[in-house]
């Protein structure tokens, strides 16, 4: 006799899930863009309480993933769609629960939201979003949905406390996403049976090796592998956000610099000449943080550096040419006369789409140019190119890759966006600094980490390389680890105890009630 019980649960399985797979089955039997579309939308609902339980996580997981869903228009990043589901989901049980209270600084949130605003208003009086990937004429409206899509990130990171037992965890999830675009050029290297991965994996760092091979300079062919420079430059923050630079040269734990060592060895192969400057610029500010600059290692290590440039100075040319790239910042190396020919070509190449940019600078003090082009401009600058007729500059300037942090704001936005991009980064500098200084200890060199790296990343944006539409993901996200894992910005000890008091009701003091006077006939 069949137990009544277990019926509902069969009769689940035998009317909906079973012909719910065979549906997919045929859907994925002749895959086209709906097939793809339906199947992607079935797997969403499934994993919906995956991202109710875990979409914090998920959100952190893949922050620094080089990951796309190629199954959307545009093949928008994975962390962009774990983003709004994150938001919306703490929004959502925001509402149903009136008591939880979201983190956030008010100074950050202003600042995003300025800036938010900027945008949209640009996006009206220009051309409008324009993303040629729905059908649009216009290119560069995608620069747009990654600005705003950098702010619902930061919202939905900084509004969630990470549990105090998983700190570590989490932030080393975050961290060691940057590993990802390895796996790019693994792809490639497997070959094209396993191309079809380049559906999930972004295929921009398989595409600058594969014309690395094909074309030279001189007869000579760098050999750069470009998804080595970040992947090697993730694994050494994440080991200064665990140790620290005292726990890296602690000499008891060798093991920590040679992986360190190993680190930068592998980033040099990516051939980037700003992944070396930026090393530098990290642990320098981190040095500093820690207050290393007053010890013994300071001059130990400026002797020790200085040793090893002397001793690699007579091999330089035998070393890989990315490496020798990298190494071009240093003006007595004897290099490769190609790899130094190649950086001139490329700092040439900026310094005259600068001369040329600058003097339109007034145009957009006010309104900004706006972050669309023309698709007609774009052809004709292409053809154009190909016959000579034009400078090889064009293309870029067209599609605003000024290559240039401060240009990349200032006049696709004018200077409503430089004042609030300045706001920001003044809110967030001062978030980072309070957390560093006032933090609980056992984050201490986590909350050095986070403000060493914005440090050494403004530097960066704003004297060798930028674009505001890829780097302030990374601003929001370091500014969203330290309120997310310190739960808010932290305040010195003696405000916090006068803000104790003040709002504190005392203790209640009982007097003796004065006797009443007798009333006056």
């Amino acid at each position: 006799m069949t137990n009544a019980s277990f019926l509902p649960r069969k009769l689940i399985i035998f009317g909906i899930v079973l012909p719910l797979a065979a549906f997919l089955g045929y859907l994925l039997s002749s895959p086209d863009f709906e097939s793809l579309m339906l199947v992607g939308v079935f797997a969403c609902v499934l994993a919906m309480p995956l991202f109710l339980r875990w979409h914090h996580l998920i959100l952190l997981l893949t922050w620094n993933l080089a990951m796309n869903l190629y199954v959307l228009p545009g093949n928008p990043p994975l962390w962009m769609i774990a983003a709004y589901i994150s938001l919306g989901i703490t929004l959502l049980s925001r509402i149903l629960d009136k008591h939880k209270r979201l983190l956030g600084d008010a100074s950050v949130t202003w600042s995003l939201l300025a800036l938010a605003l900027v945008v949209v208003f640009t996006m009206k009086m220009t051309a409008g979003v324009g993303l040629r990937s729905v059908g649009a004429s216009v290119y560069g409206g995608r620069k747009y949905i990654f600005i705003l899509s950098a702010i619902v990130a930061y919202f939905a990171l900084s509004t969630q406390a990470i549990p105090q037992l998983k700190v570590r965890a989490y932030a080393g999830a975050w961290c060691l996403g940057g590993i990802s675009p390895v796996f790019s050029h693994i792809i490639y290297a497997i070959g094209p049976g396993v191309w079809f991965l380049y559906g999930f994996f972004q295929a921009d760092y398989a595409v600058a090796q594969a014309l690395e091979d094909l074309y030279s300079i001189g007869g000579v062919k760098i050999g750069r592998l470009t998804g080595f420079g970040p992947a090697g430059l993730a694994i050494f923050c994440f080991l200064l956000m665990r140790f620290g630079l005292r726990g890296i040269l602690d000499w008891r734990k060798p093991w920590r610099l040679c992986v360190v060592l190993a680190a930068v060895a592998v980033s040099l192969l990516g051939g980037f000449r700003s992944i070396s400057v930026l090393f530098v610029a990290v642990a320098v500010v981190q040095f500093w943080l820690e207050g290393l600059h007053k010890t013994r290692l300071l001059p130990g290590l400026l002797v020790g550096g200085s040793l090893l440039l002397v001793a690699i100075a007579p091999f330089a040319r035998q070393l890989p040419l990315p490496v020798q790239r990298c190494m071009t910042v240093l003006p007595f190396m004897d290099l490769d006369p190609m790899v130094s020919s190649d950086t001139r070509a490329s700092t040439d190449w900026r310094v005259r789409m600068w001369e040329v940019v600058l003097p339109d600078i007034p145009k957009y003090l006010w309104v900004g140019k706006g972050c669309t082009a023309n698709a007609t401009d774009f052809f004709l600058a292409n053809e154009s190119m190909k016959r000579g007729l034009t400078k090889d500059f064009d293309v870029a300037m067209i599609s605003g890759d000024y290559h240039s942090g401060p240009l990349s704001v200032i006049i696709p936005f004018g200077l409503p966006g430089v004042l609030a991009f300045i706001w920001f980064l003044i809110a967030a500098g001062r978030a980072l600094v309070r957390n560093h200084r006032y933090g609980d200890p056992s984050y201490r060199n986590l909350n050095a980490f986070l403000l060493a790296y914005f440090l050494a990343r403004l530097a960066f944006f704003l004297f060798l390389f930028g674009s505001l539409h890829s780097d302030l993901i990374i601003f929001v996200g370091l500014v969203g680890v330290s309120i997310s894992v310190n739960r808010g910005v932290c305040k010195a000890p003696a405000v916090t105890a006068a803000l104790s008091a003040a709002r504190s009701p005392g203790p209640l003091i009982l007097r003796p009630l004065r006797p009443l006077r007798p009333l006056r006939a």
